[in-house]
Order: structure tokens, then C-alpha cells, then sequence
């Protein structure tokens, strides 16, 4: 680890122990001054100190970049302030705000010595060797670090090979003493009784010796039915480590593909700190990534599970109750606001109407979470799911019930926002037509097995919609699959001719009777059986 200690007045680089705050010897690494321009010798006291830190540091970066505990002793006391804790935002001197932006690359401490005591700085202060001029930017330096890192590279991967495959493996495993003694360890399956018992290099595995085999002369790590990894010798983690992150893919996708070929003690952590190393990541990588959402179960049958929001626009307030299943969208206007008595009334009327949902999913608006709503649903017996807060991806499906209200009554709302007018009507009656992006299906259908009669021309079958309820023209003689009047005995299917069962007298109402459709996810399959 890298420390070292400035002196601003002039400069003086000390990386060894620092005789201010421990008792010992120093040696000097690094020494240098020069003489301000003209223009600089024109500033203020604290701007001239505020230049000498900024310059010591800037000489000396090859050492100190990356330094962690850095110390710079000054002895111009406002320094200890300005260059410490003082934020750029509360900084008015233009110069002075420049000078502190180019010490944000460094992390370092600054600590107050008087001038008697800065010896070394002042002596330099006073007796220049040399009258140098300021120095211009470095370009020479910074080109001959970009070519010694480039060569650097180059001999790396001249020196390492790019594929690993067994035999490298099984070259470097006879290497490792550790290995061969999980070898050996393996191979005889001697474990001690106890963790402690066994020797300390060995211990990492103790955990993990039920799920350890041998194969050709590696070891393999097997968990469950998952995929058979060998186990990687220390020597070539660091090469294994950077072959999976060769894409500068993620934490989460490096552990996907290493779980699949390989395995050691501590892989998780050893790939979390080379992801956290890696600049280029930090760079390109989204400054907010979506969290994963959890999932919530889909429902069974229409309105089991519903999602309810409040919306404005135009300054008119509404509220868009959706089914997730169907899709169905209700929206109600509020001209004299948003109270708890007027939406539980709205939804008492949407409840009546569909019956009472299982699951409504909403936000954190008070009106919805109040202690007279919350006294409300309870006594409607069902659950409320809360989305997170300031977060309303959590509640999608309401977001877009919000979205598609908007979309539909924008340009269709009446006098004061009101939706009774023909054309808001109309617009909802198109959209419950319409079969949404990835259904086949209008909502119409999916709720109640036709189509609204709207605008558009619909031939008759799809607003009788016996094809979707499983139900066919009655035939002559029968009432629409009931039991034909002056004939108790006789049990009828729906749709057919024929009697289903006679009954040696016994009353028809005994009988079991298939009776249409079923709901399964967002379709409808098989009739059940129901004793009616």
C-alpha cells in the first residue's frame, strides 16, 4: 500500500513514515519548486497556496494516484477548510473552484504545520535552485504511459495463453501442494469428523467434501443435478476470472457462466472485486439499472384479481379500474373530487357489477389507503396489494390502465370533463372491442363471451356469441338446452336433440349437466360438471 506526505510551499514528496504524526526517520523521494508567472504573482495569498498543493500532486501522480492515505501539510491554515471538507458548491472564487476541481482525482487528508516547523518547504520557498519557468502540459509523459501500458498488455498475453483447457489445468493442479492434498483427501474420502481437525488449508472445502469427486485426476464440484465443474488451482483463477468477464458482462451473467465449468472457494466475492475494479464498466455501465420485478400470479377467472388508479387530465380527475386477466377498463369522473366516500362508492357500483375481486393491486394515494377505504375492502373480504413507493413500475398494469383511460378519453370528454356524452361511450366501447397486442380476443369477449354492439358493423354470430360460450342454436322442441315443458323426466344437453339420460322416475333435477365453458389463465377450456 502506497503512502505519501506533501509539503506545499514548494514540494516535497515523502513516501515513508511521516515524522508529524509518528516517531522515526523520513526520506525525501521527490523535491521541486518553481516561480510563479506573471499573472500568478498577482493573486491573492490563499490562491498562491492553493496553487502550490494543487502543483505538488500533479508532479508526482504516477505515485499518487490511487494513494489511500495520502497527507498533504500545508502551512497556510484556510487551506485545511478549503481543500477538506468544503463542497464545490459553496466555493465563490472562480480560481479557487478550479484549483480544488483538479485535487478531486486524489484522495488525501490535509493537515495545518506551522512555518517554523515546515522546514523543508520553506527552506525550498527561499532558496531555489533553479529559476524554472511553469510547466506546460506534460504530453511527453502521458504518451510514454500510454506505450508502457500498451507493452505491458502486449507481453501479458504473448506470455498466458487464451483457451484453458484440461491439460493446462492438469498442469497447474501438479503444481499446487493445496490441490494435491484435496487430491489425496478426495481420492481416500478421509475426512476428519470435525472442521478444526483438518489441516487449515484445507478447511475452505469442509463444507462443500460431500459434493467433491475425482475425474481423471481433477477434482469436480457437482451440487444436485446441476452441471459438473471442475475445480480451478490458484495459479489460474486470475486467468479464469478475466476470461469471464471478457464481454464486461455483469456480476450475475460472470456467475451464470461460471457455475456451468467451473468452481472454487470464494468465486462469488473474487468476481464481485474484479467486476468492481474494472473502470471500463463503471464508465458504460446504466447509472440506474432496472431492479427485477417480482412477479405477481397471474389470475384464474375475469375481475379475480383487478388493479384500480387515479389519473388527471385537464385538470378533471378520473379513476381507471382494469381486470388483469381481460383487460376490461372501466373509468369513472370525479367533477366534485377524489374523497374516500366517492371512489368506495364507484367501486361498490364496479363490485355489484363484476363481484368482488380476490386481489386489487394499487399505489400509495391517500385516498385509497385511508382508514374509511382500508374499513372498506376489508369488509368486502379481499387483499390489497400496495406498489412500492416512488416506484410505479411496481404497479404496471394499473399504470397502463392509466395510459390507455388517457389515450381513450382525451379527445372525447364532454362539457367539465364529464364522460356522459356519445362520444366517450363510444370511444369505450371500441376500445373493449378491440383485442389488445398479443390477444386474439377483445375484452368484450374474454369478459363476457361477445361483442358489444358499437359503430362498427358486427355480424350477428359474434354479438350472440355462442361460439365463445360453447352454447348452439336450440332445435325444434327444446328451450335453449332447458328441459322441455310436459316432460320432467327428461334431462337435456345444451344444444342437442336428443335427451342426455332418462330417469326411471326420478326428478331431472338430480342430474349432472355439463353447462359450458371454464375459465383457464386467459382462456376457456372444457364445460365442467355441475349438480344444479
Amino acid at each position: 500500500m502506497r503512502s505519501g506526505l506533501l509539503f506545499c510551499s514548494s514540494t516535497v514528496l515523502i513516501p515513508q513514515r511521516c515524522p508529524i504524526l509518528l516517531q522515526g526517520w523520513l526520506v525525501y523521494a521527490l523535491c521541486g519548486n518553481r516561480h510563479l508567472s506573471q499573472a500568478e504573482a498577482g493573486c491573492a495569498a490563499v490562491e498562491e497556496e492553493a496553487l502550490a498543493v494543487t502543483w505538488c500532486p500533479k508532479k508526482a501522480r504516477l505515485l499518487l494516484l490511487g494513494c489511500p492515505n495520502l497527507l498533504i501539510v500545508t502551512d497556510h491554515r484556510p487551506l485545511v477548510k478549503l481543500l477538506g471538507d468544503r463542497e464545490l458548491k459553496d466555493i465563490l472564487n472562480p480560481r479557487l473552484f478550479r484549483l480544488k476541481e483538479k485535487t478531486l482525482q486524489y484522495r488525501f487528508q490535509v493537515r495545518y504545520l506551522p512555518r517554523k516547523r515546515n522546514c523543508a518547504a520553506d527552506f525550498l520557498s527561499h532558496f531555489p535552485a533553479l529559476r524554472c519557468e511553469p510547466d506546460d502540459k506534460d504530453s511527453e509523459l502521458e504518451e510514454d504511459m500510454a506505450v508502457a501500458l500498451v507493452a505491458a498488455s502486449a507481453t501479458a498475453l504473448e506470455q498466458e495463453c487464451l483457451i484453458l483447457d484440461e491439460e493446462r489445468v492438469k498442469v497447474a493442479a501438479s503444481k499446487d501442494p493445496v490441490y494435491q492434498l484435496l487430491v489425496a483427501k478426495v481420492a481416500a474420502n478421509d475426512w476428519r469428523p470435525q472442521k478444526a481437525q483438518e489441516l487449515a488449508c484445507l478447511r475452505q472445502f469442509y463444507a462443500v467434501r460431500d459434493r467433491l469427486s475425482m475425474a481423471e485426476d481433477l477434482i469436480v464440484y457437482t451440487y444436485e443435478q446441476g452441471c459438473p465443474r471442475l475445480l480451478i488451482p490458484e495459479e489460474l483463477r486470475l486467468q479464469v476470472i478475466t476470461g469471464l468477464h471478457a464481454g464486461h458482462q455483469g456480476v450475475n451473467s460472470m456467475l451464470r457462466r461460471a457455475r456451468q465449468s467451473v468452481y472454487w472457494p470464494g468465486m462469488e466475492g473474487d468476481l464481485q472485486s474484479h467486476r468492481d475494479g474494472c473502470a471500463s464498466c463503471d464508465i458504460h455501465a446504466p447509472s440506474q439499472p432496472a431492479e427485477p420485478l417480482v412477479l405477481t400470479a397471474p389470475p384464474e377467472y375475469p375481475f379475480q384479481s383487478t388493479v384500480v388508479d387515479m389519473l388527471q387530465l385537464e385538470g378533471h380527475m378520473y379513476m381507471a379500474y382494469a381486470d388483469r386477466l381481460t383487460e376490461w377498463l372501466e373509468v369513472a369522473h370525479f367533477p366534485h373530487g377524489t374523497t374516500s366516500s366517492r371512489i368506495i362508492s364507484v367501486l361498490r357500483t364496479y363490485f355489484t357489477r363484476w363481484g368482488a375481486p380476490e386481489l386489487i393491486s394499487t399505489d400509495w394515494g391517500t385516498n385509497l389507503i385511508s382508514e374509511e377505504t382500508t374499513s372498506f375492502f376489508r369488509k368486502w373480504g379481499f387483499t390489497v396489494r400496495l406498489s412500492s413507493a416512488h416506484y410505479p413500475q411496481s404497479n404496471g398494469r394499473a399504470e397502463a390502465a392509466v395510459k390507455t383511460a388517457k389515450r381513450i378519453i382525451r379527445a372525447n370528454i364532454g362539457k367539465g370533463g364529464s364522460l356522459d356524452c356519445n362520444k366517450a361511450s363510444l370511444a369505450i366501447l371500441q376500445y373493449l372491442n378491440t383485442p389488445p397486442k398479443g390477444f386474439n380476443k377483445s375484452p368484450a369477449q374474454l369478459a363476457i363471451g361477445r361483442q358489444l354492439r358499437d359503430g362498427v358493423p358486427t355480424p350477428q354470430t359474434s354479438l350472440q356469441g355462442g361460439e365463445t360460450l360453447g352454447r348452439d342454436h336450440p332445435e325444434e322442441g327444446t328451450t335453449n338446452g332447458r328441459v322441455p315443458k310436459g316432460d320432467p323426466t327428461t334431462c337435456w344437453d345444451q344444444g342437442a336433440s336428443t335427451p342426455c339420460c332418462r330417469l326411471q322416475g326420478k326428478s331431472a333435477g338430480s342430474c349432472n349437466q355439463n353447462l359450458g365453458p371454464i375459465w383457464v389463465g386467459s382462456g376457456v377450456q372444457g364445460p365442467p360438471t355441475v349438480s344444479y
